[in-house]
């Protein structure tokens, strides 16, 4: 979702398949509700070429879930980051992701790649 390209999977049908219309995440303390959510994906779309998420660790219990996960992303203008991110979230009934709660830390990679993780 965050690193596809528009043409193979157009970024509002991809929102609707994994998140519920109420969905709300809150990010390293900035909170967002689908459409800021929306708009992240799509900058992220706009500043990644490539990326990569590796689990570390991830746990659910009936609509709850909780993981640590390491995104490497390559930007468009060449440079590599590495973001550590752990979060909490629930499920809607049908499955979707309803909210999320999250922080995120620079592994490796420039001190401004931190905003990335709230970019819109």
């Amino acid at each position: 979702m965050c690193f596809g390209q528009e043409a193979a999977h157009p970024l509002e049908e991809t929102i609707d398949r994994y998140f519920s219309a109420d969905y709300e995440q809150r990010t390293d303390g900035e909170t967002v509700d689908r459409a800021g959510f929306v708009a992240h994906i799509r900058t992220l779309r706009s500043r990644v070429v490539e990326g990569r998420i590796e689990v570390l660790e991830a746990l659910r219990v009936g609509e709850r879930f909780a993981d640590r996960r390491r995104v490497t992303v390559t930007k468009t203008d060449g440079t590599t980051s590495e973001i550590e991110v752990s979060l909490f979230g629930a499920l809607h009934g049908g499955g979707r992701l309803r909210r999320v709660d999250e922080v995120s830390r620079v592994v490796a990679g420039a001190e401004a790649d931190a905003t990335l993780a709230r970019a819109r």
